[in-house]
């Protein structure tokens, strides 16, 4: 390996994890600080990074490698030649120079991440970081008052929420994993349920309730594959026991309208599957509603009122994928083709499948079918950092179903790569906590 390629190499963890946190994160807070827009600042030496090591890497790039390069590809190209059919050009074609210098370019540099090991634990260890910092910064909030703390956290709480939630579900596998059990695996569990804590008060009912619903299954996976089980059980149990003493210690910090949204969200799901449009109109005590329309920013959208909003673009995702089912309405045009006088054109439906459906059609739906395919034969539970990629872009992907679109969900697709183009052979060597049982 030239010297600078292992430049290349050695910064592409740090710059891939910083270009996809920071700015959903702190973007907001820092922004007035800087000349020029963050997110473009942050993309250059990113993508520099990323197109640098593919070119000098073209000619030595793994199966695994292709496959994941193919599928980025094409992605790519379905966004640039989806312009030919859209209802409006100029907004296509927008979208397509925000996807490609924003999305296709910098997110190269997943390939120089995902060739070592190394450099997907540091990746993570990024990830785990960002959430570990949020946890303190949402911790004080509490204490203080400043619940919103729009100045450090930004906007979205949607953001805060899911970052805040990788920080148990990275740790996990590690707990699993591990034989060691000392000072720092109960600093990771308590960070961890502190985490948890911090998340329901973001009021993020989703982020939540698939946290919640992976660290179950990884638990239960654990359980059950593991050939130290008493080991696994005596964690999980560390976990549950200090996550409820942080509840109950804490109960008293935690906002009215965090678990009163929770029961808005129940309330929506039995109208819905009653056959009743969710009214959405539930008053949240404590809540300061505002009259901001995107319901994906749940810093603002406080009551019931994103449950009504989504259902509604989801519909409208719905019909329009049966009026262009082959191809869709083109790169950008859900805006366009969905917008109506009860609701203002929306960028996507919220929900990653609908979005494909409506602006790609069925081949739209088979380009995301052959990631989740690729996945399915590519990812491997080998090795605690494995789990932790695994469960991060499971994780990710499920919250794709209630928020963000094709375009503009850089830490999805960031994630995705990196669990793609890793090798299949781990250099970690296996231990018991967590392999399956050779039959």
């Amino acid at each position: 390996m030239s010297r600078v390629e292992e430049r290349l190499a050695s910064a592409a963890p740090w710059f891939l994890a910083l270009y996809l946190l920071f700015p959903p994160l702190f973007k907001a807070a820092l922004q007035p600080l800087a000349p020029v827009d963050l997110t473009v600042l942050l993309a250059i030496p990113t993508a520099t990074i990323g197109v640098a090591w593919v070119a000098i890497n073209r000619s030595r790039l793994g199966r695994h490698q292709l496959l994941a390069a193919s599928l980025w590809l094409g992605l790519t190209a379905l966004v640039i030649f989806g312009v030919m059919w859209a209802p409006d050009r100029g907004i296509a074609a927008r979208t397509v120079a925000y996807f490609v210098l924003l999305g296709a370019l910098p997110l190269l540099a997943a390939f120089p991440v995902a060739a070592d090991q190394a450099r997907v634990r540091q990746f993570l260890l990024a990830f785990f970081g960002a959430g570990a910092v949020l946890v303190a910064i949402g911790t004080v909030a509490l204490f203080t008052g400043d619940l919103g703390g729009r100045e450090l956290i930004g906007a979205n709480r949607l953001s805060v929420a899911r970052a805040l939630l990788l920080v148990p579900l990275i740790g996990m596998p590690v707990l699993a994993w591990h034989r060691r059990f000392g000072p720092g695996m109960w600093t990771l569990i308590l960070i961890s349920s502190v985490a948890l804590f911090v998340g329901l008060a973001t009021s993020s009912r989703a982020a939540l309730i698939f946290a919640l619903l992976l660290g179950l299954g990884m638990a239960v996976g654990s359980v059950l594959w593991s050939r130290r089980r008493r080991d696994v059980l005596a964690r999980a149990a560390a976990l549950a026991g200090c996550t409820a003493i942080v509840f109950v210690a804490m109960s008293g910090l935690l906002p009215q309208h965090s678990p009163a949204r929770f029961g808005l969200l129940f309330d929506a799901v039995v109208q819905i599957i009653g056959g009743e449009e969710p009214s959405g109109d539930g008053e949240v005590p404590g809540a300061t509603p505002s009259g901001d329309s995107d319901p994906g920013d749940d810093m603002e959208v406080v009551g019931g009122e994103s449950v009504a909003v989504r259902v509604a673009l989801f519909s409208r995702a719905w019909e329009a994928f049966l009026d262009h089912p082959l191809v869709g309405v083109g790169t950008g045009g859900f805006e366009i083709v969905t917008a109506t006088a009860d609701i203002e054109g929306d960028d996507y439906p919220h929900n990653l499948v609908l979005h494909f459906a409506s602006d790609f059609g069925v081949l739209g739906l088979a380009m995301l079918g052959a990631f989740g395919v690729a996945t399915l034969v590519r990812w491997r539970p080998d090795s605690s950092i494995s789990v932790a990629l695994g469960v991060t872009v499971a994780f990710l992907l499920l919250n794709a179903m209630v928020s963000n679109g094709i375009y503009d969900n850089r830490m999805l697709w960031g994630a995705w790569l990196v669990l793609l183009a890793r090798p299949l052979a781990s250099v970690e060597p296996r231990t018991p906590a967590m392999a399956t049982v050779q039959r």
